[in-house]
């Protein structure tokens, strides 16, 4: 089952932001509003919802080498700064 996190207060500016910085590392955010993250044999899934200014990631897949707990490391240091 995928283990998942939701940031609130994420308006379509700070999609647009965070689209940009993840891109600087190489990362590719799903064109639309849902989709696949796959980076280096992670995979998370993006649900974002503008009405409700919430965005959700989910861990679907990693490595096994690849601990849970440092994947939502690195994703909330980069959604934390665009999430209220």
């Amino acid at each position: 089952m995928a283990s998942c996190h939701s940031y609130g207060g994420v308006t379509r500016d700070n999609i647009n932001q965070l689209r940009a910085d993840i891109a600087k590392e190489g990362v590719s955010f799903p064109e639309g509003d849902t989709g696949i993250i796959d980076f280096k044999g992670v995979q998370i899934s993006v649900d974002y919802q503008e009405a409700t200014s919430t965005l959700k990631l989910c861990i679907e897949k990693r490595p096994f080498y690849v601990t849970e707990a440092h994947v939502w490391e690195i994703l909330d240091a980069s959604v934390g700064p665009h999430a209220s």
